[in-house]
């Protein structure tokens, strides 16, 4: 992630010998170089300034999936300098429900208006966000997600005294009579790819009643704080379609034998953990993608007599194809939209 962004590049403008971009005249060749790296740095300024963020959330107990929330938003994110406003408009994803469920998405009146109305000539709306005079973090649009739409990218459980393998800890052959092994058993959505190739940033928290136990060993390299009752690992990044376990052997602090068994039971009942992730950078999970349009640049908005004040529904998008939000920036010399950036994030809530 802390390469350059897909598009962000150089090589993103068209050689000196084409003569036309969409249709366009090309005019690279013909405008000062110092005037075409603004425009570059000014799209990578509203790129940063508003962004589209999805999240996704789901609580697990007793290995099953009993709740899910998933969302997302356009959002602000930086205020780029001697910059009031920015242009948006969003592209459908490939699942209807998606899509209908984006058409009541909910718009702030105050941040956003509608500056072309799609649904007439059945293509993308333009919005006109400001970004002067708005808090940093302002929603533009909102919108729910369908859990039924949306595959978890990621499931796991918390199971207790397994499952085991003889190259990890294992409860018959390393776990004392006063230890206890947990295990959280997690597999990546295989669906993700190509869309989202990996989940990158996971990391795992497995907490336990405080001053009860105290770490023993774990199967990968993990971080333990003893003040919380804490083990967390840092997993980085995983493919899509990986699976696997992470393990953890406690030991129980001045527990009597004669009431282990009450004692394991009672702190069972209490261990939870807490998953994080991050999407691949660039992509959503719902397929819903938005670009961003330099007022600087467009000059021809077409017809914008009939503008509409921002209401509570989105209209309809049912013929623009959908885009690849990690396309190039587009050449700064020619009027025209460049991709928005995406960001993804996941949080899944495990209890026995």
């Amino acid at each position: 992630r802390g390469g350059e962004e897909p598009g962000d590049g150089d090589g993103d403008a068209p050689g000196e010998d084409e003569t036309s971009v969409n249709g366009r005249p090309n005019v690279a060749g013909g405008t000062d170089g110092a005037e075409v790296h603004r425009r570059r740095l000014r799209r990578r300024d509203l790129r940063q300034a508003v962004v589209m963020v999805e999240v996704w959330k789901g609580v697990v107990k007793s290995n099953k999936l009993v709740s899910v929330d998933a969302h997302g938003a356009i959002r602000r994110a930086l205020a780029p300098f001697n910059v009031d406003s920015v242009l948006f408009r969003m592209h459908p994803s490939k699942s209807l429900d998606i899509d209908a469920a984006f058409q009541v998405a909910s718009v702030h009146n105050k941040f956003v208006r509608v500056v072309e109305d799609g649904s007439r000539k059945n293509v993308s709306s333009t919005f006109s966000a400001a970004l002067s005079g708005i808090p940093i973090d302002a929603t533009y649009l909102k919108y729910a997600l369908p859990s039924a739409a949306v595959r978890p990218p990621l499931q796991a459980s918390i199971v207790i005294g397994g499952p085991s393998s003889s190259s990890s800890p294992s409860a018959s052959s390393d776990a004392a009579p006063r230890q206890l092994l947990v295990c959280i058993p997690y597999a990546v959505d295989p669906e993700l790819a190509p869309a989202i190739p990996s989940l990158v940033d996971v990391s795992f928290t497995l907490s336990f009643p405080p001053d009860v136990v105290a770490l023993v060993k774990t199967s990968h390299p993990a971080e333990w704080c003893p003040i919380q009752s804490k083990v967390q690992w840092a997993l980085g990044a995983l493919e899509a379609g990986t699976h696997g376990v992470v393990r953890a052997i406690v030991s129980f602090k001045n527990a009597d034998r004669r009431q282990l068994n009450e004692t394991i039971e009672r702190v069972s009942k209490d261990i939870k953990a807490t998953i994080l992730f991050s999407g691949y950078p660039g992509r959503s999970y719902s397929g819903l993608a938005f670009d961003l349009g330099d007022l600087g640049d467009l000059g021809d908005l077409g017809d914008l007599g009939d503008l509409g004040e921002a209401g509570t529904h989105v209209p309809p998008d049912q013929g623009a194809e959908a885009v690849d939000s990690t396309e190039a920036l587009g050449d700064p010399s020619c009027d025209q939209f460049f991709a928005g950036h995406v960001r993804t994030f996941g949080e899944l809530q495990l209890s026995v």
